[in-house]
């Protein structure tokens, strides 16, 4: 969902009919995503940087720098999105996308962004 989320994704799903719907389950999810990337030409968005929310878990003191392991930073994460009572994800780039996304929503800088797009099953 991380990558239907992106906003250029988001776009070049919707022009192909292919964004997950409600109900959907991880193979139709899966599916559609598949399809719209194999009989596209056009450019998608990679995953989410993690540069931010590096920084603000080390403000927080839940890392020590921005330098520590990927490791460390997925447990710091958790531990931030635990405690702003944020969803349980279950990628590395999930947790990103969720804490910018929150942060975002927090500044109110992104007030005319388009609903996150969520599916019934995990994927």
């Amino acid at each position: 969902m991380v990558f239907a989320n992106n906003t250029r994704n988001k776009q070049n799903l919707r022009k192909r009919t292919a964004l997950p719907e409600p109900g959907d389950t991880c193979k139709d999810t899966e599916h559609k995503i598949h399809r719209a990337l194999l009989s596209s030409a056009g450019t998608w968005e990679v995953a989410p940087s993690d540069k931010s929310v590096k920084q603000l878990l080390v403000t927080l003191k839940l890392l020590h720098s921005e330098d520590d392991p990927r490791e460390r930073v997925f447990d710091a994460m958790k531990q931030y999105a635990q405690r702003k009572q944020l969803a349980g994800m279950k990628t590395y780039n999930g947790y990103a996308w969720q804490i910018n996304h929150h942060c975002r929503q927090c500044s109110r800088l992104d007030a005319d962004r388009r609903d996150v797009i969520e599916s019934a099953s995990p994927v």
